[in-house]
């Protein structure tokens, strides 16, 4: 009886040391602090045009102000900015509320980012990558800019 205890005691002490490594923001939700600074995209899924046909002049980025609870950043294309919205076990979502420019914009680099970019609903940090994710898999990768 007395393993049993200790064991559940070395759960609960695990599960709560891992909820205190989430940063919690002004808006309630609650991130993982590493999410913060700004992600250059390299990898979308979906279109069959190159990742340099799809952006050949800027890169979409991805910025996260953890302080402020705000996302912003462009779609290789427009600027773009909203609120973070997240929750623990790394939810996140972009669908409402992205607030953009409206300057014209060749291509269909935009429009795919932004298309995927509604569909994420999860995202992981290993190392410098941010992997957004839906139940399908893996959507979009980000390396960390320094």
């Amino acid at each position: 009886m007395r393993k049993i205890i200790a064991l559940g005691s070395i759960c609960l002490t695990m599960f709560f040391a891992s909820c205190s490594n989430l940063k919690e923001l002004s808006n309630g939700s609650k991130v993982n602090p590493k999410l913060a600074g700004e992600w250059e995209l390299f990898y979308i899924t979906g279109p069959r045009i190159t990742f340099d046909g799809l952006y050949p002049h800027r890169k979409p980025i991805l910025s996260f102000d953890l302080d402020k609870a705000r996302v912003s950043g462009n779609t290789g294309c427009n600027s773009l900015n909203g609120e973070l919205k997240a929750e623990p076990e790394n939810k996140i979502s972009f669908k409402k509320g992205l607030a953009l420019t409206k300057m014209f914009c060749e291509g269909i680099g935009e429009h795919t980012f932004l298309k995927t970019l509604d569909q994420v609903e999860t995202y992981t940090i290993k190392d410098s990558t941010l992997s957004l994710s839906s139940n399908l898999g893996v959507l979009m990768k980000f390396k960390k800019k320094k």
